[in-house]
Parts: structure tokens; sequence; C-alpha cells
């Protein structure tokens, strides 16, 4: 899957950027703390797809703001044009 310009590897688009990687990652230990202070103990496994989703949560938030953008603004086009 193609990825948002901002999100997308400057080496390879086709990937996620590193930049993006490990900011997903820097959260780690913040989920430890807090999970772990409310008895909840997340093993690696668990993060490591938490941070996917929350990857796949990004990307989807942008695609999803995108086809909202692009619909408004076809529609204000056709609006203008019919004005005319």
């Amino acid at each position: 899957m193609k990825y948002q310009k901002a999100l997308g590897s400057s080496v390879d688009p086709e990937k996620l950027a590193l930049t993006v990687k490990g900011i997903l990652t820097g959260i780690i230990p913040v989920l430890i703390a807090v999970t772990g202070a409310f008895g909840v103990h997340l093993n690696l496994g668990d993060l490591s797809s938490l941070v996917d989703s929350i990857g796949d949560a990004i990307i989807a938030l942008g695609v999803a703001i995108s086809a909202v953008m692009t619909v408004w603004g076809l529609l204000r086009k056709i609006v203008i044009s019919l004005k005319k």
C-alpha cells in the first residue's frame, strides 16, 4: 500500500517512514508504564501489534480526510459551475 507523502519513506514510498515508526515505537515505554500502573502487563508482541494498528489507523484517517476533501471539492466545483 502506498502511504501518504508525509507518512511514506523517502527511500521507498511503499513503506512507512522511519520517523513515523520511531515516534510510534517511542510510545511503547509510555504504554508499558501506563498499563503497568493499572495491573495490565503487555508483552512485546502485543505492543508491536498495537504500534502497527496505530500506524494503520493514521493512514486510514489520512485516506478518509483525503476522500472528504475530494468529494467536497467536486461538490463545490459543481455548485459553482451551475451558478454560472
